[in-house]
């Protein structure tokens, strides 16, 4: 059976990426319950990568916090694959968000890589790292 829809998150879906280039049938679309959207992880991808188009920071922050959360609840990683349809594939957006806007001091403070056998994320990581490393973040060079 599928899992029950996760707890309720205090970032409503229905704010993000209104006001960017986000679509309003994506906006409308994240804006159900999680538990009654058919696919609630392209819904939220479409408004995370909406808003960083659009240069929204705070809409796409959101949106990532509420994907990563979103994908730690379900928590149906299949290991090494980064598919089009992994979940590790959505764990990942904050990380890229801090890398699309450029907020090297949040990826030096991302400081234990994840698991080895996420190898999607964690090539995520070391790539935000290396990138703030080589924007003047030394502490946050690749190991």
């Amino acid at each position: 059976p599928p899992p029950p829809p996760p707890p309720a998150t205090t970032t409503s879906s229905a704010s993000i990426a209104t006001g960017s280039i986000g679509s309003a049938a994506n906006t409308a679309a994240a804006g159900f319950p999680l538990g009654e959207q058919r696919y609630p992880y392209h819904n939220l991808e479409a408004l995370v990568w909406g808003a960083r188009l659009g240069g929204d920071r705070e809409s796409a922050h959101a949106g990532a916090n509420r994907m990563v959360a979103l994908t730690e609840y379900t928590a149906f990683c299949r290991v090494g694959d980064a598919s089009w349809y992994s979940e590790e594939r959505f764990s990942v957006q904050q990380m890229l968000t801090f890398i699309y806007f450029e907020e090297w001091a949040d990826l030096a403070a991302l400081r234990t890589p994840p698991p080895p056998e996420l190898l999607y994320t964690r090539a995520v990581w070391y790539f935000g790292r290396g990138m703030a490393a080589a924007h003047g973040h030394g502490g946050a060079a690749a190991e």
